[in-house]
């Protein structure tokens, strides 16, 4: 995912890059990282699960049903829709991006802006700084 996204950073500022190419290289290095993270979610989930059954003699056995519930739950619903929910980000990201790279050339601009400004101050505050040495 590291080197798909330098790639696409990289692209931004090469005229011939294939952004197109560079998202979907990094929308689907997310999608692999998720697919390999979503099994140690579970797992972890599923400790969880077992931390609380091994608590059950001190608990309530209402509310430790209620907590095993929820989390075998939110597991399920989780495995259950990572496909769409995958869709999504996939679609979040790429509108995010192409909208970035849309404005672009007015964030650059913009930052062109800040660097003249701050060196226009600097230039004014040394200015400043030598004629009042010099008095």
């Amino acid at each position: 995912m590291k080197s798909a996204w330098t790639n696409l950073i990289t692209g931004v500022a090469d005229d011939n890059a294939n952004f197109e190419e560079l998202i979907n290289n990094f929308v689907e290095s997310i999608m692999t990282m998720a697919d390999n993270i979503l099994p140690r979610i579970e797992i972890a989930l599923d400790g969880i699960v077992k931390l609380i059954l091994s608590l059950a003699d001190t608990l309530l056995p209402k509310v430790l049903d209620m907590g095993v519930n929820l989390i075998q739950n939110l597991v399920s619903g989780i495995t259950n829709n990572i496909g769409s929910l995958m869709a999504s980000v996939n679609q979040i990201i790429q509108t995010v991006l192409n909208a970035l790279i849309g404005m672009l050339p007015q964030i650059l601009q913009a930052g062109i802006q800040v660097i003249v400004s701050l060196i226009t101050g600097i230039a004014q505050s040394l200015s400043n700084t030598n004629s009042t040495d010099s008095v």
